[in-house]
């Protein structure tokens, strides 16, 4: 038999995202991206979630485990500390053992990549260990960006900041171009060699806390 073809593949995720998109309905939603990728795709209306928690359903849909067999069921859990060996081996690296070139950038896992899930040519890995901050993205100590408020206001609920800081110095724009670098890379190998590559994209928002370019921040 022939084998079939394998694709390059590219994952996007968004922390805390709820199904409240215009594709899906809500017109409150300004999503029109994702709108247009909806239509261009298919767009599964019911999909559910391995854990009412991000951290067990990130760490499911990553490792293949069950958060019972994770034993992932909180915040802080970490697979490979917790499932040993199985908790390690995750999508990047079972697809990085049959060929493909594996990248990624931003939050793909809870805390950070562990084991060697990605190909020696994908480059850096941003954020760079220990410069990621759960509530904001990054921490100014992060060499090149803005993150956490120093100044300025209001300050919403606690969670929302806009600010005047420049778009490209904030923390899922720099995600965006980390990609976009290595997409065009891992395209280029796919269409001289026909190399299939999965390349992960983890965005913070709309996890909060929110920093919000004053421009975007007027519209509301």
């Amino acid at each position: 038999s022939r084998r079939r073809p394998r694709r390059p593949v590219l994952l996007m995720l968004a922390d805390d995202l709820r199904p409240q998109l215009g594709h899906l309905g809500f017109e409150d939603a300004e999503t029109p991206h994702l709108d247009r990728l909806a239509a261009a795709g298919v767009s599964f209306r019911r999909a559910y979630c391995q854990a009412p928690s991000c951290n067990p359903s990130r760490s499911s849909f990553l490792t293949g485990l069950y958060p019972d067999v994770s034993k992932v069921y909180y915040f802080e859990g970490i697979p490979h500390l917790t499932a040993g060996a199985r908790g390690e081996h995750d999508v990047f690296t079972h697809l990085r053992s049959h060929g493909f070139f594996t990248a990624g950038a931003g939050k793909l896992w809870h805390w950070r990549p562990v084991g060697r899930p990605f190909s020696r040519s994908a480059g850096a890995y941003f954020p760079a260990p220990g410069t990621y901050d759960q509530e904001w993205g990054c921490g100014d100590g992060d060499a090149g960006g803005r993150c956490s408020p120093t100044a300025g206001g209001p300050f919403v609920h606690g969670r929302v900041f806009p600010t005047d800081d420049r778009e490209e110095t904030l923390f899922d724009y720099r995600v965006a171009t980390a990609a976009l670098g290595t997409l065009a890379r891992a395209a280029r190998a796919w269409h001289r060699r026909h190399r299939p590559f999965f390349l992960g994209v983890g965005f913070h928002h709309p996890h909060t806390k929110w920093r919000v370019p004053r421009r975007l921040w007027a519209r509301a």
